[in-house]
């Protein structure tokens, strides 16, 4: 799609002299969706190649005088919001103390500008954008839902930015949350959030919310394994929760034989000797299972488990049960195997990062 810079022009407001004289007006334009942030727009116009939001203004030389600024939001493609693009990245669905204390973030999680115009919840709130306004997120952009306005500002900060009010409430079992586009139909968004183990305890009246871990297309909301708890108490809305890695990841200062990056990773320091934290659980049934503590919110260090027999296909399927939020702020996690293995079995375990 290419954007003239006449036709931009013209689309402007008043100020720019009318007629012939604003077609050869010089557009400068910001871009939201596509690489950089501003840019110029050249004789040919500009070239967009995903969808995207302009806000323009328009020079006209013998006058000096600069146009309104315009917003237009340009679809390259099909759909206005393709699936995939839309996630939910934090939901506050049991917050302890005043039960209007409920929000729900989303956040555009492709490189391209989504259009939410008509965008509503089907199933686990009553909400929908209005059908004949746009609603644009630029990539990375978050926008919140809540129940009430004012507890949410009471709690949040008056300032705190939301993006409209829902109808209802989220169920404090856990339910099926599906967004769909105007039509009703088509799935934007659909996963089943859950409120006991292996989802994270502490999102239960316990006063966090849940938090998707690395938010992307290919991030499946469904897995409890990709949610943990909020870093702080009543969530961090309109924000990313997750900590900042500063340091040499293959750094170990200690020489305790855990890189820089793990140590991140588990909430530990490479300046102090760290044992690794993990426990084996055996239940009534003769169940082993493996526990580890590690940092809450080293969502770029995020831990993973996996176990092998022979040491060298790392292919025997684990589960996580539980996630529980410790006294230091720490997490605990515990991982299963999904089939229990013969006893006469040897298991190995190891913890990755991405």
């Amino acid at each position: 799609m290419i954007i003239k810079g006449q036709v931009a022009a013209r689309g402007s407001s008043t100020g720019l002299g009318g007629g012939e004289k604003a077609c050869s007006a010089l557009l400068a334009a910001e871009l939201h969706g596509q690489r950089g942030t501003s840019a110029v727009a050249p004789p040919g116009g500009l070239a967009l190649t995903r969808s995207t939001l302009v806000r323009s203004r328009a020079l006209l030389p013998s006058s000096g005088q600069w146009s309104a600024l315009q917003e237009v939001y340009y679809q390259v493609g099909p759909s206005p919001c393709p699936p995939g693009a839309l996630a939910v990245t934090e939901l506050h669905f049991n917050p302890s103390g005043d039960g209007d204390g409920e929000f729900i973030e989303l956040m555009n999680v492709s490189d391209a500008a989504i259009n939410l115009r008509g965008v509503r919840f089907v199933l686990g709130v009553d909400f929908q954008f209005p059908p004949l306004r746009d609603k644009v997120l630029s990539p990375g952009e978050r926008l919140v839902l809540v129940d009430s306005q004012f507890t949410y500002q009471k709690i949040q900060g008056w300032s705190a930015v939301l993006g409209g009010i829902y109808r209802g409430a989220f169920d404090n079992a856990g339910e099926r949350v599906l967004i769909t586009a105007a039509d009703g139909i088509t799935p934007l968004v659909d996963f089943t959030y859950g409120s006991s183990p292996p989802w994270p305890d502490a999102a239960n009246g316990a006063g966090r919310s849940l938090v998707l871990i690395n938010p992307s297309p290919a991030t499946n909301p469904a897995l409890p394994q990709n949610w943990r708890v909020s870093t702080r108490t009543h969530g961090n809305p309109n924000a990313s929760d997750s900590l900042v890695f500063a340091g040499l990841p293959t750094a170990d200062s200690d020489n305790d034989g855990l890189s820089g990056l793990m140590e991140f990773a588990l909430g530990t320091s490479d300046a102090v000797t760290n044992p690794l934290p993990v426990a084996f659980i055996s239940d009534a049934l003769g169940s082993l299972s493996i526990s580890l503590d590690h940092a809450n919110g080293a969502d770029a260090a995020a831990l993973s488990a996996q176990a092998t027999r022979d040491l060298s296909l790392w292919e025997v399927p684990l589960e996580l049960t539980s996630r529980s939020l410790l006294p230091d702020g720490r997490l605990r996690s515990t991982w299963r195997p999904v089939l229990p293995p013969p006893a006469s079995d040897r298991l190995f375990y190891r913890f990755r990062t991405p």
